[in-house]
């Protein structure tokens, strides 16, 4: 357990499920989207850092969506402008 008393170093989401699930007995299904969030801790230096991957073939939607977080998040945006991200997956779902 990391010192600030979360559960879990690891965390699962499926989905549309809020960062931070903690892993149970779900079983992942083909189309389904899978963040993975992972923590670390040493010497009193907190790391964190999450990634999103589909589970083999992902429906359109929610692939927009993944492509339009990793372009948000590579061109280094700054948190307030995330919401254009769902924006621009939903306008180009149309």
């Amino acid at each position: 357990m990391l010192t600030y008393r979360y559960p879990g170093a690891i965390c699962l989401s499926v989905d549309t499920e809020i960062v931070h699930g903690i892993p149970d007995a779900k079983r992942l299904r083909r189309g389904q989207l899978l963040t993975i969030d992972v923590a670390a801790e040493l010497d009193g230096f907190h790391a964190d850092a999450a990634t999103t991957i589909p589970i083999g073939r992902v429906p359109g939607p929610s692939l927009r969506l993944l492509a339009a977080a990793l372009r948000w998040g590579r061109a280094s945006a700054p948190l307030s402008q995330a919401p254009r991200c769902a924006t621009w997956a939903q306008r180009s779902s149309a």
